[in-house]
């Protein structure tokens, strides 16, 4: 695990009601919580802690039905018109070469 990863975890450990699911405000916290010198880092740690918190959120939200809404027509009936052959079209004259 890298010191991002890491520090990200340990913070929401410890903090965890100061962060959001929005980057902005985890950076203020950030700023408030820790002091980090560097703007490149404390970016990637809110990035990170937004990300893990995004994706915990997913997860807990149930997932929506992938089954079909209305029961398929085509699959419950053969198609008819697919199965027979097309009654409007003749076959070609055997006297025509």
């Amino acid at each position: 695990m890298n010191r991002v990863r890491r520090t990200s975890t340990e913070l929401l450990a410890k903090f965890r009601d100061e962060f959001t699911d929005n980057f902005e405000d985890n950076k203020n916290a950030l700023s408030k919580i820790v002091r980090i010198t560097s703007k490149q880092l404390r970016n990637e740690i809110a990035g990170t802690i937004t990300k893990i918190i995004k994706r915990e959120i997913a997860e807990s939200e149930p997932e929506p039905d992938k089954g079909l809404s209305e029961p398929d027509k085509g699959l419950s009936e053969p198609d008819k018109g697919l199965s027979e052959p097309d009654k409007g079209l003749s076959e070609p004259d055997k006297e025509t070469k």
